[in-house]
């Protein structure tokens, strides 16, 4: 008789351990553990994403393990929610899965009515999609976008959304060396970007639209990179190349200055008003350091697409 407790009492536990190993493995699926094997459905009915930055190909490595997408599914523009149902198809979070975007709701339902996708990235919760908190602060790279060119909009038998997405923010690249002349070891450890004057407004934070790029500013100050240790050659190398990412200037003018301090020193240069940093470019600047001055050797703005910046801020 006790053997037999006995032995129900370990068939009862065996029972609770493999529930309970069951258990943990479904959850570690539902979180993207490392045995997650979701894929879509194959259904075509069910809404399947794919996203690539502009100018770069959807099969290239764009977007790591984990990182996530936020999309609006609507009728045409943000606030007209798709099938009138913002809980289901209002700011959706996509993570990429070994190389597929997991929605959560994990199953986006079509129907025959055409839909429109608005997407963003970094995904947030609780946003509003008309106006996505944006600072420069962190150096984040904000992404926005829709439809990839030849699609205009997903649904039933059409459920693939390609959407293509651009830079929110721009980039400003300084380029340094030092003049031919200067001998002597030139270090350089800090660098901001400064008001010429009282009254220029610098933009550093705001809010973005991403039905329609606009940024709205919301707050000013200066870009600073600090700690740089920078050793300068008399050649423009990669390795002295400053990044900053930027707010758009949009309706902002006046004088701007870079600030540079090496040797304990510090030297500055003014920058017209014609120098527009516009939302998606790339503003290339040459630099040479030339003693107690900075002299500009070249200035060119090009699309801001084909860079892949993830991790280097």
């Amino acid at each position: 008789m006790l053997q037999q407790k006995i032995s129900n009492i370990y068939i009862i536990g065996l029972m609770m351990g493999l529930c309970l190993a069951s258990c943990n493995e479904d959850d570690a699926n539902l979180l993207g553990g490392p045995d997650d094997d979701w894929r879509p459905s194959g259904n075509d009915n069910e809404l399947v994403i794919t996203a690539s930055k502009k100018g770069q190909l959807l099969s290239e490595d764009t977007w790591k393990e984990n990182h996530q997408l936020g999309f609006f599914l609507t009728k045409g523009s943000l606030g007209d929610w798709y099938e009138n149902d913002s809980l289901t198809y209002a700011n959706i979070r996509a993570t990429m899965k070994a190389g597929f975007w997991r929605t959560s709701p994990e199953y986006i339902t079509l129907t025959q009515n055409p839909g429109i996708i608005y997407a963003y990235s970094p995904y947030r919760q609780d946003v509003d999609p008309k106006a996505i908190p944006i600072e420069t602060n962190s150096q984040t790279e904000y992404l926005f976008g829709s439809h990839i060119k030849g699609q205009e909009y997903v649904k039933i038998g059409q459920n693939y959304g390609a959407v293509e997405l651009g830079n929110a923010l721009c980039m400003v690249e300084l380029n340094l060396r030092k003049n031919e002349e200067f001998e002597e070891d030139l270090n350089v450890d800090k660098i901001e970007i400064l008001p010429a004057y009282e009254g220029v407004k610098i933009p550093v934070e705001g809010t973005l639209n991403i039905e329609t790029g606009e940024i709205t500013s919301t707050g000013y100050g200066h870009y600073t990179r600090k700690d740089l240790n920078l050793n300068l050659s008399t050649q423009f190398l990669p390795e002295n190349k400053v990044r900053f990412l930027t707010m758009p200037r949009q309706n902002e003018k006046g004088e701007i200055k870079p600030v540079i301090r090496f040797n304990d020193k510090t030297v500055e240069m003014l920058l017209g008003d014609e120098y527009d940093w516009a939302q998606g470019t790339r503003n290339i600047y040459y630099l040479t350091c030339k003693g107690n001055k900075i002299h500009l050797d070249e200035f060119r703005i090009e699309k801001w697409e084909s860079i892949y910046l993830e991790g280097e801020f």
